[in-house]
């Protein structure tokens, strides 16, 4: 699941109060190798700009995302940048990364490790979250990239 404005890097975009609640997404990540793709995540919220940057914080606002489930998802589960204030609870992760990513994202410096991933964020939450049966290519549960500023976290 995206949401990408996808706008050239210097042009206006916004989108605020965004909330995703109550999906169940499966085996996310299983497509193709996208190098250049900021989709990383089996979610991805992001606004890139020229790699490796993505947009500064403030393309997105207000948003939630909670009580969903993801289920045997290969990659970072949740991709989020860009975003002035979320609130990231309540999720459940099962058997996440059980495989190794097949590297979309890393034009971008988006690692293939964690679970969570945010950059260019201001004001997250994130809280609340179970992870059910980890896999081996699992090693950091939240990273966070450039510019991340009142990051919480458990």
């Amino acid at each position: 699941m995206t949401v990408c404005p996808e706008v050239p890097g210097n042009a206006a975009a916004g989108i605020e109060g965004l909330v995703i609640r109550k999906n169940v997404i499966r085996r996310a990540g299983w497509f193709c190798a996208a190098p250049w793709s900021a989709s990383a995540g089996a979610l991805s919220i992001t606004a890139g700009a020229k790699p490796p940057d993505m947009r500064a914080a403030g393309i997105f606002g207000d948003l939630v995302i909670e009580d969903n489930v993801f289920e045997e998802c290969q990659g970072p589960n949740i991709v989020l940048s860009s975003t002035d204030g979320a609130l990231i609870r309540n999720n459940r992760f099962l058997r996440p990364m059980n495989s190794e990513s097949d590297g979309t994202g890393a034009s971008y410096a988006i690692p293939a490790d964690a679970l969570i991933w945010v950059s260019e964020c201001s004001g997250v939450t994130i809280k609340g979250s179970d992870i059910v049966e980890p896999g081996s290519f699992l090693k950091r549960n939240i990273a966070p990239g450039t510019n991340v500023v009142d990051l919480k976290q458990p």
